[in-house]
């Protein structure tokens, strides 16, 4: 059922009240939200609790739109809404709608929301909240601090943003990465020399260590439901997913990445690329087949040729199996 946002100048006792009439009069129940927030004031020498509408003039109407037109005409009879305001016609899509309402009532309505404007907006990694008040939102990322905590803004239709308080690290996880920006190569390129060590660890027989293991969980826990934007991210993810349940110990994890890989390998057409995806999958699987199909590609280089790439393909064919 779609979402679609009213503007009322009326208060909120007021609101409610009309609510009721009006839903006697259509036959049929209104749902709505309308956000609030509780403040105290002083009344003489009293402190009273009050609740006002958090958004201003904002509520929203769970409707299709042909009740909405008829929810409008009624409560503009009822002087509930003034003579040039009306609902913004353009609904709200169904998934921002339940991520605000979740945040709102998990901060007891109190939110920072802002309306929209041009520049309101800024890139940033698509994320999705995992675990505490917060689970299951879905937002862009603004860091303020921490390595990949900060706060996640959720965009409600085409009217406002509304920001959570700081997310630590640990509760996000990264659905996709924000177009045009370098840093998932960072990334990648940083856990890969982790997760190499870490499996170099466990096939030696060893356990690894806290670190290790914290590094591992995390990268597999924030990445695991990531979209990559091309072929070649994506063959990199998989193959470092892979990695990194090997590390792990947990095999069924780890075949379902390879095949992934696997899938992916045809689609690969980069000869550079194709040989780190067959090298990395070579070392999560011992696969001797790998290797050669690899080293049919780095025969044909030159190697004169100064490449960290090439270097770290070349290391990953010639370690023991």
């Amino acid at each position: 059922m779609p979402w679609f946002a009213l503007t009322t100048p009326m208060r909120l006792d007021e609101m409610e009240a009309v609510f009721a009439r009006t839903a006697e009069e259509v036959g049929f129940p209104i749902r709505y939200f309308m956000p609030t927030m509780t403040i105290h004031a002083r009344v003489g020498r009293r402190v009273v609790q009050r609740r006002q509408r958090l958004l201003g003039r904002y509520v929203f109407l769970n409707h299709d739109r042909a009740d909405v037109d008829r929810l409008l005409a009624v409560v503009s009879r009822l002087h509930w809404i003034s003579g040039e305001a009306e609902y913004l016609r353009q609904p709200i899509p169904e998934r921002q709608m339940d991520n605000f309402i979740a945040l709102a009532r998990a901060l007891d309505n109190n939110v920072d929301c802002m309306l929209l404007t041009d520049d309101a907006l800024e890139p940033g990694d698509t994320v999705q909240i995992i675990g505490g008040d917060f689970d299951g939102i879905s937002g862009t990322l603004q860091t303020t601090r921490g390595r990949d905590g900060g706060r996640v803004m959720l965009q409600v239709g085409n009217i406002l943003m509304a920001v959570t308080p700081h997310i630590e690290p640990q509760y996000i996880r990264i659905l996709e990465f924000a177009k045009g920006n370098r840093h998932p190569y960072r990334k990648f390129d940083a856990h890969l020399t982790r997760a190499l060590e870490a499996v170099s660890t466990r096939r030696s027989g060893g356990e690894l260590t806290s670190e290790q293991r914290g590094a591992m969980s995390t990268f597999a826990r924030r990445f695991s439901e990531l979209r990559p934007a091309t072929v070649n991210l994506a063959a990199t993810h998989a193959a470092l997913m892979a990695l990194t349940y090997v590390a792990l110990g947990q095999g069924e994890d780890a075949e379902c990445w390879l095949s992934c890989c696997r899938d992916l390998l045809p689609k690969v057409n980069a000869p550079m690329q194709r040989a780190q995806l067959l090298a990395l999958m070579y070392t999560a699987t011992a696969d001797t087949r790998l290797r050669d199909q690899a080293q049919t590609i780095t025969d044909t280089w030159n190697p004169t040729a100064g490449d960290s790439k090439r270097a770290l393909i070349a290391n990953l064919l010639s370690a023991d199996s």
